[in-house]
């Protein structure tokens, strides 16, 4: 779908709307292609709907495992050695 900046200006909410159902809007200035408004990828993927439960525990991040030793200590036992 082309449309001019005008066009774009008047319209934005449908645009957008349209963007988002998979539409390419090209937005033109004096016919000339300009601008292209298109949906972004998500930066994860989303759950499918009544699949929250599975989701969560396909993508949980992977916590680390916390040091024995505090931060404190490890910096003493580091002095010590000098």
């Amino acid at each position: 779908m082309k449309v001019s900046i005008a066009e774009a200006r008047a319209n934005l909410s449908k645009l957008l709307h349209a963007a988002g159902q998979g539409k390419e809007v090209i937005i033109t200035d004096h016919n000339e292609p300009k601008f292209r408004v298109v949906p972004i990828e998500p930066a994860f993927p989303l759950p499918p709907e009544g699949n929250y439960d599975k989701f969560m525990k396909e993508f949980r991040p992977i916590r680390q495992k916390k040091s024995a030793k505090a931060g404190a200590e490890m910096i003493r036992e580091e002095r010590d050695e000098r």
